[in-house]
Formats: structure tokens, C-alpha cells, sequence
């Protein structure tokens, strides 16, 4: 008997290894992105990608672009570039995006390289809510449609922008305002609702601000003192009075930026102005601002309230002082640092709701620290608000908060880490396999049924009856289905969120300081009432302050049967 070679016997029955797929996500968002709370946000459409990734074993992702506040009608973006440079030197195996919308809305190019030029370099990609998957014989086949979504979603985008820009021009031809709310000192004409006609109150108004600063040499901060002096109310408090018959609660204060606005507007000298924007789909120009030389004016649209000759007057004056401001900070370039700090953008005071400033505060040069300060109180003397709170107190409040909230990350992760989600995860599979089957097992039920009917075993008013009931029974098995899938994947989204935001502050354990790299990362909002009494709210809300075992435990059976 000739011998066999043991060595050729392993290599038969071996398995064969499974090929990984170098995955590549992109996501994309058109208007810039600022936490997790909207459904269609960087970080759900991450997650959504990320899952799809899961349920494919073969694919291993490397990495996630992310084009957050750029327009999908063009290729133009830094993120997109960087994916199709890592596609020319064969780096990408695989491409996962939520839906065809986010991957582009330019349909040529987005057909020519999701039907051309990735199966030609082999590059299998993923669409998830389109269910595409260019390893599906099934999408392949159906390649018309695809292609007819893109051009679907290219040709909404460019007709909705090309109506817009038709009817913008055609509203400047004829004088038109078409503003949701007319600008402080005028209302909109009974007659015609696109015509501005003045206020009489308001215009009155108007007309004195721009006296004081014209011949009284008031600036827009004793300007706007002196009205919140007078109890004068402002833009927004004016108008909803007008609207409603009734004043606000809290009455808002003048401010003078809104002063400064106001001395800046033609629109008071009866001009209207179009073109302080930018924004064509149709030719796949994104939003932009406008320089003040470009902006088309419309002269003699409507009744002026202020003599162009005032008004030019205030234009040379806010020039002038202007340029002694910045003559003022050439001179003193360590007073302008007073605006920084890890906080900037995202603190404010309790009591106005108003954004908080940051400078020097205390007497002499030895004795000056850091405070924010709240602008409301220097507006006006009727305030709870506060004069300055040292910024020592803020950060102590801080740093209490996130220490506070890395410990709870620290306890969560004991209990609900990997193995907690992966036999959730098994435990939700099978409730909504056992609930599709009793849905399905209605579709047979009927079949049979109408079998019965067919071959004489029921009479038509036996058959109605019955099928009337099985029809019942199987739209609340359907319902029930629904249901079970719900709860299932809310339950699976928080575990899977505390996980996440569990690793990122984790990384941060041994901070000392509340850098503004922190803030961005952990911090939406602070607002302060006094140095004693601080709110801080995070980007992921109160997450690991929930109590998710009572809510598995309100589930069925408690945690064995979560859903």
C-alpha cells in the first residue's frame, strides 16, 4: 500500500483563510455639525457605517473620512480628495457610505465611479440605507435604478437652487422684500405684504439713534445704555408685541452690536440690499460671504426714515472710530488676548441667556486676574446679571464635572463593555427572529385557509370570518415585530454610545487642566448664574447618568430578555 503524506492530509482538510477587505468609510454633512444630537449627524452616520461593517466579517475598517459642512453637489472636498488618493495607490479594498446622497449629488461622477471606475479597480462599495452592495448579484442587475437615484438626487438639488435664484432676481426687479420679518422701524404694507412701509414708533426710534451718534457723539454702548435706560423695547420684544398684542416676560436688552447694525443698514434710507450671500447648487457654489462693494443696491425701494445725509455722516464716523480701535490694540496687543480661552463660544450667563466675554478684572496691574463677564450688566441697571466672575471658578466646576463623568465612565465600562453588547446584541437577533416568525407564520395560515376554501372544506361566510381574524392577528404580530425591533436597537444605540464616549474619556483620566481641546471635545454648553452655581452640559448629555439597568430590567424578564 503506498504511503500517504500527513503533511498533504493537513493541507487538505485546513480551512482556508477568510481575505479581509481594507473598508474605507465616508460621511458627510452639508451644514457644519456640531454634536450628536441630529439624526443625520457625522457621528450617527459613523455608527450606522460602522454596524454595517460588523454584520461582514470580511470587512476590517482602516479608517473614516469625514467632509462635515461641505456641499455633496460637488468633488471638490478635502476628505473625498484624501479617499480617492488612497484608491489611486490601491490602498482601498471597500467603501461604505449611509446613503448615495452623502457619498455626492453630482450624478455623472458619482455614476461613473460607482459603476465604472471602482469594479474595474475592484473596489467593492456599500450604499446602507439603499441596501446597495455591489457584491449583491441582486444590486448589480438592478443598476437602473441606482443610477436613477443619483440623477435624482442631482437633479433636486440643482432645480430647487435654480427656482431660487429666478425668483430672488425676479423679487429685486420689482422692489420686493421677501425676509421673514421686516427690519426694525418698518412693517409690511396692508396692500401688498412684499412692500415695507416705516413704523411710526420704531421709525421714531430709529431716528434718534442715529442723532445721538451723529450730533451727540453718543457711542453704540451709551446708546444702547440709554434706551434700556428708557425701557425702550428692543427689535425682538418690539415685534412680538406687535404680533401677539402682549410683552414678553423677560424683556431683552439693546446691545450695541444690534446698535451698530442699525447704523450700518441702507435699509433706513429707503435702499434695499441683495446679494450679502452666496449660494448656487445649480452651479456648485457653496455658501459664502459677499464683500460690501458687491452687494446690489436698490435704491428708492421704499420710505426712508433716516436723510442719506445722516446716514453717510454715521458711516464716517464709525470708520474713524474704528481705525482708533485698532490703533488702540496695536498699542496694547496684550489686552486683545483677553478673548481667548478653552471656553470661548460656549458660555453663558443664567439670568440674560447672553454669551459671555473674557478680560482683566481687579484693580491694579498686580492684582488683575481672569473673569468672564456678562455685558448685559454694564447695558442697564435693571439686572440679576453679574459683573464678572473669576474664571478660577469656572474651571474648578469643570474639572469637578468631568472628573465626575470619567467615573461613571470608569463603572460603566465594568458592566456594560464588549461582551455586555455582543450578547445584547445575540439576545435582540433572537427576539426579532422568534417575532418575524409568528408574523410569517400568518402568510402560511392564510394560504392554507384560502386552500380549505378553494377545494369546498369552507363555505365563503366561514372562510370571511376566519380570514378576517387571521388578518387581525397577524397586523398585531406585525405590530409586535416592530415594536421588539425598536426597543431592541434603542437599547443597543445606548450600550453601544456609552462604549463609545466610555473610550473617549477614558483617554483624558489623568488630565490637570481644561485645555480648549477638552471643551471642543466633552463640552456643548456652560452657563453661569455666580461663582457658586454653574451648569455644564456635555455632548453626550446625561448617558452614563441614566439608569439603563432599569430600563432592561423594565424589558420583559429583565436583562435574560431585554427586548
Amino acid at each position: 500500500m503506498p504511503k500517504v503524506s500527513k503533511r498533504g492530509q493537513k493541507r487538505q482538510n485546513s480551512k482556508p483563510e477568510m481575505k479581509y477587505l481594507r473598508t474605507y468609510i465616508y460621511v458627510r454633512l452639508s451644514e457644519k455639525d456640531g454634536g450628536h444630537g441630529r439624526r443625520d449627524s457625522i457621528y450617527i452616520q459613523k455608527q450606522i457605517c460602522e454596524d454595517y461593517a460588523k454584520k461582514h466579517p470580511e470587512m476590517l475598517v482602516v479608517k473614516v473620512y469625514a467632509d462635515n459642512g461641505v456641499t455633496g453637489t460637488t468633488f471638490q472636498r478635502d476628505a473625498f480628495e484624501e479617499l480617492m488618493e488612497d484608491v489611486a495607490n490601491k490602498k482601498v479594498d471597500c467603501i461604505i457610505v449611509k446613503d448615495f446622497a452623502r457619498f455626492g449629488r453630482d450624478a455623472l461622477d458619482a455614476v461613473d465611479l460607482i459603476d465604472v471606475i471602482f469594479p474595474t479597480l475592484n473596489i467593492r462599495f456599500a450604499s446602507v440605507m439603499d441596501e446597495y452592495d455591489s457584491a449583491n448579484p441582486a444590486c448589480v442587475e438592478d443598476r437602473t435604478t441606482n443610477i436613477l437615484k443619483h440623477f435624482m438626487n442631482d437633479y433636486y438639488a440643482r432645480e430647487v437652487s435654480e427656482k431660487l435664484v429666478q425668483a430672488h432676481r425676479l423679487s429685486r426687479e420689482r422692489g420686493e422684500f421677501w425676509g421673514s420679518r421686516p427690519p426694525y422701524g418698518y412693517q409690511r404694507a396692508e396692500e401688498n405684504s412684499k412692500k415695507l412701509v416705516p413704523e411710526p414708533e420704531e421709525a421714531e426710534i430709529i431716528r434718534q439713534i442715529f442723532y445721538w451718534y451723529v450730533f451727540e457723539e453718543m457711542s453704540s454702548y451709551d446708546i444702547a445704555r440709554e434706551l434700556n435706560g428708557r425701557k425702550i423695547l428692543g427689535p425682538e420684544d418690539s415685534y412680538q408685541k406687535r404680533k401677539w398684542g402682549k410683552e414678553l416676560e423677560k424683556r431683552r436688552l439693546w446691545r450695541s452690536d444690534g446698535i451698530r447694525k442699525i447704523l450700518q443698514n441702507p435699509v433706513y434710507i429707503g435702499a434695499a440690499v441683495y446679494g450679502k450671500t452666496k449660494q448656487m447648487l445649480a452651479q456648485n457654489i457653496p455658501l459664502q460671504m459677499i464683500p460690501k462693494e458687491q452687494w446690489e443696491v436698490c435704491e428708492n425701494a421704499w420710505e426712508a426714515v433716516v436723510e442719506r445725509a445722516i446716514y453717510e455722516k454715521a458711516q464716517e464716523i464709525a470708520k474713524e472710530r474704528w481705525r482708533d480701535t485698532l490703533d488702540n490694540w496695536a498699542a496694547n496687543p496684550k489686552e486683545k488676548q483677553g478673548a481667548d480661552g478653552p471656553f470661548k463660544g460656549r458660555i453663558f450667563c443664567g439670568h440674560c441667556g447672553r454669551r459671555l466675554g473674557r478680560g482683566r478684572n481687579g484693580g491694579n496691574e498686580k492684582h488683575k486676574y481672569m473673569a468672564y463677564k456678562c455685558p448685559s450688566f454694564s447695558l442697564t441697571d435693571h439686572t440679576e446679571c453679574f459683573r464678572a466672575v473669576n474664571e478660577i471658578y469656572i474651571n474648578q466646576a469643570v474639572k469637578a464635572a468631568l472628573r465626575y463623568q470619567i467615573q461613571l465612565a470608569v463603572e460603566s465600562k465594568k458592566t456594560y463593555g464588549a461582551e455586555f453588547y455582543q450578547k445584547l446584541e445575540l439576545e435582540v437577533a433572537e427576539k426579532i427572529k422568534s417575532a418575524r416568525q409568528k408574523y410569517e407564520k400568518y402568510g402560511r395560515k392564510l394560504e392554507t385557509l384560502f386552500e380549505h376554501y378553494a377545494t369546498g372544506l369552507l363555505d365563503c361566510k366561514e372562510y370571511q370570518e376566519i380570514k378576517a381574524t387571521y388578518q387581525e392577528e397577524q397586523q398585531a404580530a406585525r405590530q409586535n415585530m416592530k415594536q421588539i425591533q425598536l426597543r431592541g436597537q434603542h437599547l443597543l444605540d445606548q450600550v453601544k454610545a456609552r462604549m463609545d464616549w466610555t473610550e473617549e474619556l477614558l483617554k483624558y483620566q489623568r488630565f490637570q487642566k481644561i485645555e480648549k481641546g477638552i471643551a471642543d471635545r466633552f463640552i456643548e454648553k456652560i452657563t453661569v448664574y455666580s461663582k457658586d452655581y454653574v451648569e455644564i452640559v456635555f455632548w453626550f448629555g446625561d448617558l452614563f447618568e441614566k439608569e439603563l439597568e432599569k430600563e432592561l430590567s423594565n424589558m420583559e424578564g429583565g436583562l435574560p430578555y431585554a427586548v
